[in-house]
């Protein structure tokens, strides 16, 4: 939607809203509203004041236009007197400001009560305080903004006229820029205004405000024009601080029209509020629903060789940000191949950063990860297409296939330069499982016995460290499942199609679930003869990795029960 509709759009739905918190609170909202436009009145008087003291004290005599009200005996009188009133003016608007808080608090709550008998967001009284406040503001920043034009227009004319045609220019230059590029794939200058747009807009107001300055200079620098030193300091005081107000009260309607559904849930009795839709997944949809996904993958694929898509599928992934779609396409001079089409949301590129940084380091084939065919961004989307092929059929053959998936990335060791790489920016098992981990679990010991191995894990916590320290590493892969492996149809093997969230970890820190003694013991037994490292890898080595790496995961994910039972496990592997 472009800036003149959403401005157009937003004026009745601002007044709809100032109408409904005047309705509750009638007299506390024009006092709020009015008593906020005067604490402005009075921080322009409050700077000028102060100018005028200066100019009186510092003059011989009384300056012409001091004349008409101030005598010549009464000149120091006058100076008191102004002085005080400067600092009576600035303290009425504190308590002005401090006043209409305090009065929109109960208002807020009031009008929360007539739309909603429930809560529907944490700390909602305050929140409602909050855009309540927002409303007043607007409200009362387009008053003193507006009073403030009429009286430049009876003391400056040309500065009124300027600040109409800044004004009406800088919303259209906004507007032209916001309007050449949507919210997919914004430019710069739309990028910047929209996640910055507080200083966006306060440099506006820096820059019409020097301006301003100039047009106020030009009659002391134009001899013929009549010119009036006390009306030119209060339109300069007056400018700044309505370019000030004219600035907060934008940030504020755009603060508020962002939060437009908790408000509506908030404000109005008849809307129910339900999360908007962020534009990132409406996009996805529009972009990658049938058949405009399969016109892209032609796109891709088939130009120039009159390959064509036979067919695509949604496949369920639980890797958040990063949506999978299955499809078979056909070749005029091969046969039909399965390939897979991975989409990762803008803020999940890092992903394919974690997944090229791997594989530097590491050839594809070794570690059954399947080949790129194609990689591109379409809007701001991260795409790419693998190799990919027929599921595994039933729960017997997969587990037969993990096994064999495990002994091959078992078999490989990570060189010194990927774990090098590898640690400067994470931690390996024996480095996250510490102190600070554990103090977690204090809160969840509730017996005298966990609390006893509780404090065995503590005393012998070097130990075990030093334990997994000395275990051989390897890469894994925490997302195999019977979702992510394949059958490679050309080399009758099997694939892991993402490889996104690798690690490095010791032997054994991830394991199925269902493994036993036995299926660990020949995994052990197969490593051996591929590695020259695991002499000293014991099945108990192996389990001791396997429960601190669950006990790591489970504390962090608050699962503390879980976690006691990892360290009676871990205690009874240890002793």
């Amino acid at each position: 939607m472009s800036l003149y509709l959403q401005t157009a759009a937003f004026i009745p739905w601002f007044l709809r809203g100032l109408a409904i918190l005047a309705k509750a609170s009638p007299w506390k909202t024009v006092f709020v509203i009015l008593a906020m436009a005067f604490a402005r009145a009075a921080s322009v008087l409050a700077l000028l004041l102060p100018l005028k003291v200066v100019i009186l004290a510092g003059s011989e005599g009384v300056p012409r236009y001091f004349q008409f009200f101030i005598g010549p005996d009464q000149k120091t009188q006058w100076v008191i007197y102004l002085a005080v009133f400067s600092i009576v003016l600035y303290l009425i608007k504190m308590a002005l400001d401090s006043l209409s808080e305090n009065m929109l608090k109960g208002a807020s709550i009031k009008v929360v009560g007539n739309s909603t008998k429930l809560n529907i967001f944490n700390n909602q009284d305050e929140k409602a305080k909050v855009y309540l406040m927002q409303f007043c503001r607007i409200a009362a920043y387009c008053l003193f903004f507006f009073a403030g034009l009429l009286l430049l227009f009876y003391i400056q004319k040309a500065l009124f006229a300027f600040i109409l045609v800044a004004i009406f220019s800088l919303f259209a230059f906004t507007g032209n820029v916001l309007f050449g590029s949507d919210e997919i794939t914004p430019t710069k200058a739309r990028l910047y205004i929209s996640e910055k747009y507080r200083s966006y807009v306060n440099t506006l107001s820096s820059i019409v405000f020097l301006f301003a300055f100039l047009v106020i200079l030009t009659p002391f620098l134009i001899g013929e024009v009549e010119r009036n030193l006390i009306f030119s300091l209060l339109s300069l005081l007056l400018v700044r601080q309505m370019l000030t107000v004219g600035s907060s009260g934008v940030v504020s309607a755009v603060a508020l029209l962002r939060k437009k559904d908790q408000v509506d849930g908030l404000l109005h009795p008849e809307k129910t509020y339900e999360k908007k839709e962020n534009n990132i997944s409406v996009a996805f949809r529009d972009l990658f629903s049938r058949p405009e996904r399969d016109m892209l993958i032609n796109a891709t694929l088939g130009l120039g060789n009159g390959g064509r898509v036979l067919s695509s599928s949604w496949e369920d992934s639980y890797i958040v940000g990063v949506s999978t779609f299955s499809f078979t396409f056909r070749m005029d001079s091969s046969n039909d191949k399965i390939f897979q089409l991975n989409v990762f949301m803008p803020y999940k590129k890092h992903f394919l950063e974690n997944e090229d940084f791997l594989f530097e380091y590491i050839g594809r084939q070794e570690v059954m990860a399947p080949n790129v065919i194609a990689r591109f961004s379409h809007r701001s989307f991260e795409c790419q297409i693998l190799d990919s092929g027929p599921p595994v059929s039933s729960l017997t053959d997969y587990k037969a296939i993990e096994k064999n998936v495990l002994e091959n990335l078992w078999c490989n060791v990570p060189s010194k330069s990927l774990v090098k790489a590898y640690r400067s920016s994470h931690l390996l098992l024996h480095d996250r499982i510490n102190r600070k981990l554990l103090d977690k679990l204090k809160v969840a010991i509730s017996s005298d016995k966990e609390k006893e191995e509780y404090d065995w894990m503590l005393q012998n916590l070097e130990k075990i460290n030093a334990r997994l320290a000395s275990l051989p590493l390897c890469i894994h892969n925490p997302d195999i499942s019977r979702k992510t492996v394949v059958i490679n149809e050309e080399k009758d093997s099997y694939l892991v199609t993402t490889w996104v969230r690798w690690r490095i970890d010791p032997l054994g820190a991830h394991l199925p679930n269902d493994y036993t003694d036995d299926d660990i013991s020949a995994l052990i037994e197969v490593i051996s003869f591929a590695r020259d490292d695991v002499a000293n890898c014991d099945m108990k080595s192996v389990k001791l990795s396997w429960y601190c790496c669950k006990l790591d995961r489970d504390i962090k994910n608050g699962r503390y029960n879980k976690a006691k039972e990892h360290i009676s496990r871990i205690k009874i592997i240890f002793c």
